[in-house]
Formats: structure tokens, C-alpha cells, sequence
């Protein structure tokens, strides 16, 4: 009996994803252009390393999950794509829009929105600044029940 092997597809990244990485002065290698395409993909949404690593596998990316958590931390650094952490530690990250890192999540279903955080960040650059600190980055997420769960 004959083995049928399944035809390599070749990865072809967008024009987008790759001006995208030549406007962050960032060397667009495949496989973070993989784990960016996906992260577009899923542009309305957040994704753990291990939902990226999952995503990857199914599309026959060929990642592994250290590529994937390197990339990501990247990635990251360059500004493409920001973490929210949730309760728990849970890391996600989603693509940076230029919105507020402040986010609300239902602990139930996973449903998170974005929201203004400005009058927050304000009190607490306000409060760090009154204790001899310098705040560089304020970063704020709420647990709380959406509609469908309560």
C-alpha cells in the first residue's frame, strides 16, 4: 500500500502584514508573519500562546509552542500586539489598534470588551505621582458577569 503525502502549501504573507512589520522596524521571518496572519484572522478577539500554537497546528504552520511564545514576546515588543492579562494570570494578546489597554472580561463565557480607561489611568497617574512614582504604563482589566451569564 502506497502512502499518500498531503502537498506542502507555501505560506504567501500580504502586502499588509508585511508593510506592517517594515513600519515596526521589525525582520518579517515566516513564522512571525504566521502568528501576526493569525492574529488578524482573529482581529475582534484575543488569543493565548496556546491558542496561537493550536490555530498554527491546523493550518499546518509548523510551529512550535517555543516559536510561538518568542514571536509573540516579539511581536509584543515592537508594538503589533499588546497583553491583557485576566485573573489568574491568564495572558492574551491581541493586535494593537491603537485602543485602551482596558478591558472587561466575563469570568464565565470569556466575552471581553474594550473600554475607555482615561479617567482611571488619570487617578492612578495622579496617586503614583503623589508617592514619588513614574508611572509608565497603566493597564486595567475587570472580571465582571456580561448579560448572558448573569
Amino acid at each position: 500500500m502506497q502512502r499518500i503525502k498531503k502537498p506542502k502549501t507555501r505560506y504567501e504573507p500580504s502586502e499588509f502584514l508585511l508593510d506592517e512589520f517594515k513600519r515596526a522596524g521589525l525582520s518579517p521571518t515566516p513564522s512571525k508573519l504566521k502568528i501576526l496572519d493569525i492574529f488578524h484572522e482573529n482581529a475582534n478577539g484575543s488569543l493565548s500562546a496556546y491558542d496561537v500554537y493550536n490555530v498554527g497546528q491546523k493550518k499546518n504552520f509548523n510551529l512550535s509552542m517555543s516559536t510561538v511564545y518568542v514571536s509573540i514576546g516579539r511581536l509584543v515588543s515592537y508594538e503589533l500586539l499588546v497583553v491583557t492579562m485576566f485573573t489568574g494570570n491568564e495572558k492574551k494578546f491581541r493586535l494593537n489598534k491603537g485602543q485602551k489597554n482596558s478591558v472587561i472580561k466575563c469570568p464565565h463565557c470569556g466575552t471581553f470588551e474594550d473600554f475607555d480607561g482615561e479617567k482611571i489611568s488619570r487617578l492612578c497617574s495622579e496617586t503614583l505621582l503623589s508617592m514619588n512614582f513614574s508611572p509608565e504604563k497603566c493597564v486595567f482589566s475587570i472580571d465582571a458577569l456580561c448579560n448572558r451569564c448573569r
